[in-house]
């Protein structure tokens, strides 16, 4: 299974540092405070401002595990070196906040290379925190506290079903749990952190949450619970609670043909140019097919029109492709064989698969599928029998090829929307995912004139591959954040 590169942690802009004050809230730009390192390192500073002078004061663990803080002058985008080499960082505080300016922060690795920027300290922002810094147990009854992350999606694809789970690998005197929000990028915070977030479900240590999808740039929010038993005995001073996400990364699907058949009305459809892949064929069902208020329609006639694209749609069909287009009822009359065609074969206008609706009455329509070839009919079959649509009404049908000889056939609203499927599998006698069948056409048998297409579409299946990756994280209950300070000027 594939690693996730840099897991990004982000922090919200009202990360806490102690029960007072919002916890939550939208992602910040900054990343988290960085995970545990292994062994020491000193950091560098600097600002994006030139002019920014201002004062940070870290405070952090040596890798022996004492306390250990610093304060650097900034020297505006210059990168300054700290002297002390921390373990790691439990808070940085700033002694005058900026509207404007944003400090960011990185390693110096053992080479002596500035390692890229690994969390920022965001304008208006005066602190950035480990997550439960100053949190301690009360000496009556036990206390949750709820503090909340972002895991943002930094990577070029986007994930799919990515469930989350913390495992707690130290000991805190409690538990820690986690809850994930529908909302992608959420906002929703809480007036402090002893308030419990809505809505929110949490899962124990080493159970997943709910999957999720993620689209690339997005964040997806996670609240954490922290709950510690009256009098609780922390068996260390600080401990980690890892956070794993898994899933899926992959390309979503590439229209490799797809017309809209926006153009001026009037316009023939050899003569239209296609959004994306292939032309159209300037034959006889060419001359009948034109455009008109950005739709597919044709002209009076009677008997079987077609139309198909004369030039490959750009790649052969493979296994996982799919097919679709919206056709528009423009009658109460009852007619058949609306509809369009995939999969064609570029040697004969007999060889094709076939997806179209037949007109029952004014109310209703049947949805069919069929392959055809040398003018015969096979492999048909009615998916729907009765399906609702009058004459104005649109629908979605579509045909998902899983192999060469098997698909599944879909319906959706107009435009795309909730998917139902209609036929799982329809299977086929010969196998049409081959070289020659790369074309799709729009299809109709219509004495009373009337029907459109829109969105006529070929999808190439994407690609996907399992991914994981972990975060580590402090969690520090038993020092108060001012003890802490009052310990440090000791």
């Amino acid at each position: 299974m594939a690693q996730i590169a840099d897991l990004d942690i982000r922090f919200p802009p009202a990360n806490p540092f102690n029960d007072i004050g919002y916890s939550g809230g939208s992602p910040s730009t900054g990343a988290m405070l960085p995970e545990i390192l292994d062994g020491e390192s000193w950091w560098w500073i600097k600002s994006d401002n030139a002019a920014d002078v201002r004062e940070i004061i870290f405070f952090g663990r040596t890798k022996s595990g004492e306390l250990a803080q610093e304060k650097i002058d900034l020297s505006g985008t210059t990168e300054v070196v700290m002297e002390t080499k921390f373990s790691r960082i439990t808070w940085a505080k700033v002694n005058i906040i900026s509207g404007a300016d944003t400090i960011s922060f990185g390693r110096v690795l053992r080479s002596g290379i500035k390692s890229k920027v690994m969390f920022t300290l965001d304008p208006n922002l005066s602190f950035v925190t480990i997550p439960f810094k100053n949190s301690k147990p009360d000496d009556v009854v036990e206390k949750s506290r709820y503090e909340k992350i972002h895991f943002k999606n930094n990577q070029a694809q986007d994930f799919t079903g990515m469930s989350v789970v913390v495992n707690d690998a130290g000991s805190i005197g409690g538990s820690i749990q986690i809850g994930t929000e529908a909302v992608v990028d959420s906002t929703t915070k809480v007036e402090n952190r002893l308030q419990a977030p809505s809505g929110i479900v949490f899962a124990d240590i080493g159970t997943p949450v709910s999957p999720q999808d993620i689209v690339t740039g997005e964040s997806f929010p996670i609240w954490i619970r922290q709950t510690l038993p009256s009098k609780a005995r922390i068996a260390r001073v600080d401990a980690i609670a890892k956070l794993e996400v898994e899933g899926t990364e992959g390309t979503p699907p590439v229209d490799v043909f797809l017309d809209t058949f926006t153009d001026a009305n009037g316009t023939k459809l050899w003569l239209h140019t296609c959004d994306t892949g292939g032309a159209w064929k300037n034959d006889v069902g060419g001359t009948w097919f034109e455009v008109q208020t950005n739709q597919a329609a044709h002209g009076a006639h009677v008997g079987i029109r077609e139309c198909h694209t004369g030039a490959a749609a750009a790649k052969v069909p493979l296994a996982g492709y799919e097919f679709f287009c919206d056709v528009i009822r423009t009658t109460s009359n009852v007619i058949s064989e609306h509809g369009f065609m995939f999969c064609m074969d570029d040697l004969t206008p007999f060889g094709f698969l076939f997806c179209f609706i037949e007109y029952n009455d004014a109310n209703t329509v049947s949805f069919e599928v069929r392959r055809q070839d040398s003018g015969g009919q096979y492999d048909a079959a009615i998916v729907n029998a009765s399906m609702p649509l009058t004459n104005g009404q649109a629908m979605r049908i579509g045909v998902t090829m899983v192999t060469g000889t098997s698909g599944i056939v879909w319906s959706e609203p107009a435009g795309g929307g909730a998917r139902t499927i209609q036929l799982n599998p329809w299977i086929l006698a010969v196998d049409y995912v081959i070289p020659t069948h790369d074309r799709m056409g729009l299809k109709i048998w219509n004495p009373s004139s009337s029907g459109r297409w829109d969105n006529l579409t070929m999808h190439d299946p994407g690609s996907s591959a399992p991914v994981s990756g972990d975060y580590e994280f402090l969690v520090e209950p038993a020092i108060d954040v001012y003890q802490e300070e009052a310990q440090l000027n000791a």
